[in-house]
């Protein structure tokens, strides 16, 4: 069976691709992209992230990004993979590579200006940066019309809990992609003095005191629902806690800077109660 399948990898790099673009998108934020940048026809399979648009849901999923297989993805005929830094495992990247399967990896950072740079990539992988152009434009000025959240003197303080199972929490500090959307809303992350996720403990949530608890919905359901998360360590003695305020949205809105993401604000912005 490993012959016959080293044989077909073989063959996979020895012979041209198909004129017509078949695209392996792995990542939920890319994934948009391509669609925003009208190239959605031309995606053949994603990964279980890409939840974006609806008409997703009926191509064929190669396992979650982080989790690939060769086989799976080579069974389809890819003539270009778009990924991030974080996609893998890496020595299924480096089979993939070595197959001269076209690879184009994107930037994967949580700033506006990550973003930014995500949609002239993703542009010029597919060959129309005139269109990425535009859709960086539209892209500014929407986030331009945020400004006047970041003004405003009041801010609630939000604590982003990212849940897998019970036994995996984290919370939410500097340089994420919800730290940005707090920032771009007028909001304040509850978790001060961290980099990037870390566990979550009852002390930390009871020092951050948040007004306000923010989660995936995939995340509250993980755990057993909304009850259960107000049952979480420490969370009981928070201003949240004891009035029952937690806000969810999806995955794919809340971790991803995006085209979507100044509607994402303004629409958490009202459900937050940010507004004067």
């Amino acid at each position: 069976m490993r012959i016959v399948f080293a044989s077909f990898l073989f063959a996979m790099s020895a012979t041209a691709f198909a004129e017509t673009p078949r695209i392996i998108s792995l990542g939920g934020g890319i994934t948009e992209l391509v669609c925003a940048l009208d190239a959605c026809d031309k995606i053949v399979a994603v990964d279980t992230s890409s939840t974006f648009p609806e008409s997703l849901k009926a191509l064929p999923k190669v396992g979650y990004a982080r989790n690939l297989s060769v086989e799976g993805i080579v069974a389809l005929k890819p003539t270009m993979l778009l990924l991030d830094a974080d996609a893998g495992p890496p020595h299924v990247i480096q089979k993939l590579e070595a197959l001269k399967i076209p690879i184009t990896k994107v930037n994967s950072g949580s700033k506006l200006e990550d973003a930014r740079v995500r949609i002239k990539e993703v542009a010029a992988a597919l060959g129309t940066p005139d269109k990425g152009e535009k859709l960086l434009k539209e892209f500014d000025t929407k986030i331009a019309k945020l400004s006047s959240y970041q003004n405003e003197k009041v801010k609630k303080r939000v604590l982003f809990i990212y849940a897998r199972g019970g036994k995996h929490l984290m919370v939410a500090g500097d340089n994420t992609a919800v730290s940005t959307l707090l920032t771009l809303m007028g909001a304040q992350n509850a978790i001060q003095g961290i980099d990037g996720f870390k566990p979550l403990t009852a002390e930390a949530v009871a020092a951050a005191k948040p007004d306000v608890i923010l989660m995936t919905q995939s995340g509250a359901e993980s755990i057993g629902g909304r009850d259960a998360v107000f049952a979480l360590p420490g969370i009981k003695i928070t201003p949240a806690g004891a009035n029952k305020k937690l806000f969810l949205d999806s995955d794919l809105e809340l971790l991803t800077i995006g085209p979507r993401t100044a509607d994402v604000i303004e629409a958490m912005h009202t459900e937050l109660g940010l507004k004067g």
